[in-house]
């Protein structure tokens, strides 16, 4: 009776490897994944706010530039960045975006989506509130545009380009004298020094319109009275009436705002109002939109049952380890003879149990570094060379396989840690037993 019963105690070690892995896991997953404080230790263990404010500009910065070398003409940023070293680049995006704040805004962005994402909360309400971001932003657009002589240059390409519209649409695209002296006109009336009041001046009206003081902003370069008053090379050049429409309406206009980035930089403009015209809140419903319109309706569904999911998980942990403490109690019970063979018993199958599955994280953080390594070698492959931004598609591959490997060793050092907390106890329970058998016996014969 004594072999069938420790035949099923054996047995039984089975359930208990699986239930032991199961509130390993799950333990670590509380401890991890759904916890901001996690996320938020890995990204300062990566030193990931300076890399966004350090490391990364000037990566951009050197495609922008060879981006812009590639091209005969460069245009908005490249043709900015041109005259920037990286210093200049770091130390205004430092001024714009302090590491603290930026650190603090991600920091209460973690601490509102991971509890939801969890299924902790049913909602969560991210909001931003604007503070004098937006003025130190168009401060430091000014301060690059004079360091960069962006002026100086904006002046001479524009009369280039003038003088080119000017000839072809006057019909005579070949004539290299008129379209000098054009050109010579241009930048006698468009001076780099009228093209900055100018457009700071404008910069000045689109902080306002960013803000959300104003409902539109205005690029006013007052074109028209500049070459009405302006030198007499202009209107000596220009005195047919089409050529001087081709200049005014077409030619300086088009060109200056094409030179200032065009559409883009309207784009981006309405972006940054969106981001500082009053606080911004980002709640669980942006959160929804967000997903489905990246993952469709059932990346949606599939998100809502990973949060079902997660939300059970400290039950489920809770029941995983009630199941392993009921199934160590059996064993004890059934291979046992006395209360020190029970707990013998019970110590001896929670050690082996607990040593397998430390040998196993072992063995899994092995392979899952190896796998790491194949993925980041075979993701910095696929970049393409000749795309425009490939060394900060480089920079920034190689920066998320970092944190990915720092956050999964973090998670697979803390399942070895519980396992061998398990296989400990169960050696100091053997040991206990071996004692107070020693003890007991030494007791009898003094006795």
């Amino acid at each position: 009776m004594i072999f069938l019963s420790r035949t099923i105690a054996v047995v039984l070690g089975l359930p208990l490897l699986g239930f032991l892995l199961m509130a390993i896991v799950t333990c670590q997953v509380s401890a991890t994944v759904v916890n901001a404080d996690f996320y938020k230790s890995r990204l300062s263990n990566a030193h990931l706010y300076t890399f966004a404010l350090t490391e990364l500009p000037p990566a951009i910065a050197a495609d922008v530039r060879r981006s812009g070398n590639e091209s005969s003409k460069p245009e908005g940023a490249a043709l900015i960045i041109s005259g920037l070293s990286d210093q200049d680049i770091v130390d205004s995006l430092n001024r714009v975006l302090p590491e603290a704040w930026l650190r603090a805004t991600i920091e209460q962005a973690l601490d509102e989506i991971v509890p939801y994402a969890a299924g902790g909360v049913d909602e969560f309400s991210l909001l931003l509130e604007p503070d004098e971001s937006s003025e130190t932003l168009i401060e430091e657009v000014k301060r690059l545009l004079r360091k960069s002589n962006f002026y100086v240059t904006l002046s001479e390409r524009v009369a280039e380009t003038v003088a080119e519209d000017v000839m072809r649409a006057t019909g005579d695209p070949g004539a290299a004298v008129g379209a000098d002296r054009i050109a010579q006109a241009v930048v006698s009336v468009f001076a780099a020094d009228w093209l900055q009041v100018r457009i700071e001046g404008s910069l000045d009206e689109i902080d306002q319109y960013i803000l959300g003081e104003s409902d539109s902003f205005d690029l006013r370069l007052e074109i028209r009275e500049s070459v009405r008053h302006g030198a007499e090379e202009v209107t000596d050049i220009l005195r047919e009436e089409d050529a001087y429409d081709i200049l005014v309406e077409d030619a300086i206009v088009g060109s200056i705002f094409e030179e200032l980035g065009g559409q883009t930089a309207v784009d981006i403009i309405e972006r940054l109002r969106g981001a500082f015209s009053g606080d911004l809140a980002w709640t669980e419903r942006d959160l929804h939109s967000l997903v489905e319109s990246e993952f469709g309706n059932e990346g949606l569904q599939g998100f809502q049952q990973t949060r079902t999911w997660l939300s059970r998980l400290r039950l489920l942990g809770l029941l995983a380890w009630a199941f392993v403490i009921a199934l160590l109690i059996s064993i004890g019970l059934l291979g046992g003879r006395d209360w020190c063979g029970r707990i013998t018993w019970a110590a001896d199958c929670l050690a082996v149990v607990a040593l397998l599955l430390f040998v196993a994280f072992r063995f899994l953080r092995s392979a899952w570094n190896s796998l790491l390594d194949d993925a980041r070698s075979e993701a910095l492959g696929e970049i393409d060379t000749d795309s425009s931004f490939a060394a900060t598609e480089g920079l920034i591959t190689g920066k998320s396989f970092e944190i990915v490997a720092d956050a999964s060793s973090v998670f697979i050092d803390g399942m070895e840690r519980q396992s061998l907390i398990c296989f400990l106890i169960g050696l100091a329970l053997v040991a206990g037993v071996v004692g107070w058998r020693r003890w007991r016996a030494r007791a009898r014969k003094t006795g």
